[in-house]
């Protein structure tokens, strides 16, 4: 997908108690689960990768942000994303 809709009550409810960092490290894995349009590897070190965390204290927050997301047998989904996916294939 190229484009999702951003729900900014919706975005400010769930990460409002985010630091700038991780709300940063979040949209990167958003933005590149909605690119790719598929779950993110469970790996660590491909997550941060992906991201552009480099730093430790970069690196602590793809750790924070994955949380929003649930392990399955593909790697990391989130719920969200997979049904405004799911509606733009419609």
């Amino acid at each position: 997908m190229n484009f999702y809709k951003h729900y900014i009550g919706d975005f400010q409810r769930d990460t409002g108690h985010l630091s700038l960092t991780e709300r940063g490290a979040y949209l990167a894995l958003i933005h590149h689960y909605y690119a790719t349009e598929k779950p993110l590897p469970n790996n660590l070190d491909a997550l941060c990768r992906i991201a552009g965390a480099v730093s430790p204290i970069e690196r602590k927050a793809v750790k924070v942000a994955i949380e929003f997301f649930e392990p399955v047998d593909s790697g990391l989904m989130h719920s969200r994303i997979e049904a405004e996916i799911h509606k733009a294939g419609e």
